[in-house]
């Protein structure tokens, strides 16, 4: 687990700012369209697999779910009875909340869950719909075999699982913007990732 906990560990800095927050996982992306990115991120992936969009009142999960604006994008597509978002950094999770409050986001639906890195505290066959958006290549290779495992134990039979890669899809991003995603994140200072 030392392993897991060290590239974890990476989400969890301490004194950092929900400003600095955003920059640093939007890759300095514009502050004020971070919303709008968000909304473009989960809606081409819905374009490319409508028949994945759950339907209304499912229970729908994110992986990775950072400070929330694809987890609100994905609240707004799907009317979902219940939605979570799952982070392995009990301080971005913190970060997700003051963002949420900070814009005036309130609704009950909403939920976080801390996921220590070996098993997600839900039931099996719980959630009809789990996505998530350039997470999996910065979790050690094992863990994410360990991840895939947890996300299939708790998802209900003949429900989907979407695992993107922001790579994939530049003009989700900005069709001027290359995105510049880090597939490893050893520092974290100022300029770096």
């Amino acid at each position: 687990m030392s392993t897991a906990r060290s590239a974890f560990e990476v989400w969890n800095q301490k004194g950092e700012t929900l400003t600095s927050v955003e920059a640093f996982i939007h890759d300095n992306y514009p502050m004020d369209r971070l919303a709008e990115r968000g909304e473009g991120l989960f809606n081409i992936n819905c374009s490319h697999f409508p028949w994945a969009v759950p339907a209304p009142g499912s229970v729908v999960m994110e992986v990775g779910s950072g400070v929330g604006y694809i987890l609100q994008a994905a609240l707004r597509r799907t009317n979902p009875s219940r939605i979570v978002g799952l982070d392995v950094a009990a301080g971005m999770i913190e970060q997700a909340k003051k963002r949420l409050a900070r814009d005036n986001i309130t609704d009950p639906r909403i939920e976080f869950l801390h996921y220590d890195g070996v098993t997600i505290p839900l039931p099996d066959n719980s959630v009809d719909f789990i996505y998530s958006m350039a997470v999996l290549q910065h979790i050690p290779r094992i863990y994410v075999y360990n991840l895939l495992t947890e996300l299939f134990r708790i998802l209900k039979p003949s429900r989907v699982l979407l695992a993107a890669d922001l790579r994939f899809f530049p003009a989700a991003s900005d069709p001027q913007r290359e995105p510049q995603e880090r597939l490893q994140r050893g520092s974290r200072g100022p300029g770096k990732g």
